[in-house]
């Protein structure tokens, strides 16, 4: 069995923000309650750690992305199988990066637009750079090098927050 996980990064310092964004998309939708983890984690990114689902992830970032005016991204990393990454800002997906296995979960490769994530994230690499680095086929140095490029933390899920003390000292916990 792989690694799996499912987070949200928020391209915000300020985690009130963040919060009170959750707080009123939260709010506004009949719902069961629900545990989520925030936390700044690197200088310009808001992680939000949360037990998603499947499609989940991407679906909650749309529509968070309606009460927070900066560049959101979804990731969805399943088994070393599938990887998943939606750039999304005011309710609606900018760009999407689907790599791993061509027929699982009728997922299709996607190539995500390099241009448009290259400037909505104001990341300082070139396309081509950015675009060798998506066309990996070994999944997890993929993700792992878009940390680096991002500067933000993609591979973190919401359990490892109870299993570290020290990880879970960075985070606000907010149950809604």
């Amino acid at each position: 069995m792989g690694t799996k996980f499912t987070n949200i990064q928020i391209q915000e310092t300020n985690l009130e923000i963040v919060k009170n964004a959750l707080i009123k998309y939260y709010t506004q939708r009949e719902k069961t309650r629900n545990e989520y983890y925030i936390g700044n984690l690197t200088e310009n990114w808001v992680t939000v750690l949360h037990d998603y689902s499947w499609g989940e992830v991407r679906d909650e970032a749309i529509e968070l992305s309606r009460y927070i005016p900066s560049p959101i991204l979804a990731v969805h990393y399943f088994d070393d199988d599938l990887f998943e990454l939606y750039l999304v800002e005011k309710g609606a997906i900018l760009t999407c990066h689907i790599s791993g296995f061509e027929d699982y979960m009728d997922s299709l490769p996607k190539m995500g637009n390099i241009k448009l994530l290259i400037e909505k994230l104001q990341l300082q690499i070139s396309e081509n750079e950015l675009s060798s680095v998506l066309s990996a086929d070994d999944l997890e140095e993929k993700v792992s090098k878009l940390e680096d490029i991002f500067r933000a933390p993609l591979w973190i899920k919401y359990d490892w927050i109870n299993e570290d003390e020290e990880l879970q000292s960075r985070f606000l916990k907010l149950v809604l």
